[in-house]
């Protein structure tokens, strides 16, 4: 197990652990995208701003409570990159930084606060055509059976990629629709 860890870690293609350190930072409520991506930057990489002191984390600019959040969750889950390594790696997901990986869709990197890191299933393809899912947080019934019908998007899902910010509601039920679809 050590030895599959390790390779985990260290990957055919490089160092990989970065990536694992900036979506942990993003387990702390209230840490977004600007925010993540606002620590990295100060601290020249999110394992850095992972064991940063709280004086540093604050002189980051990062709003105080979101820092406070950021602490709590290091507290409670101080082994949370290596966990998700672990989780990423059984279920063969993976991740892709804005800040180290070319395959990071240029249309992405176009909105107002690009995700610093995203997960994915697959290859990433990142000039294919795609779908976005905007949709309600707390849908009804209906929103819920309506996002995504796997019947008629079946040849969508074959053919483009899906990108769904938020996994909860409507966002969820299309995402578990496509890949019922896949």
């Amino acid at each position: 197990m050590q030895e599959e860890f390790f390779m985990v870690l260290y990957g055919a293609g490089g160092f990989v652990v970065e990536k694992y350190y900036m979506a942990s930072l993003g387990g702390a409520e209230g840490l977004g995208n600007k925010s993540i991506s606002l620590l990295v930057k100060f601290f020249g990489n999110a394992k850095a701003a992972w064991f940063a002191e709280a004086g540093d984390l604050l002189a980051s600019g990062v709003r105080k409570n979101a820092i406070g959040a950021l602490i709590e969750f290091r507290i409670k889950h101080p082994d949370a990159p290596e966990n998700l390594i672990r989780y990423c790696d059984r279920h063969k997901i993976n991740l892709c930084s804005i800040f180290d990986d070319d395959d990071y869709p240029p249309i992405l990197k176009e909105i107002q606060t690009p995700p610093p890191v995203f997960y994915y299933y697959g290859k990433l393809q990142p000039f294919a055509e795609r779908i976005a899912m905007v949709g309600s947080r707390e849908c009804t019934d209906y929103g819920q059976r309506a996002a995504c019908p796997a019947d008629r998007y079946r040849w969508l899902a074959a053919q483009h990629a899906l990108w769904s910010e938020g996994c909860i509601g409507a966002g969820r039920t299309t995402c578990r629709g496509w890949l019922d679809c896949r």
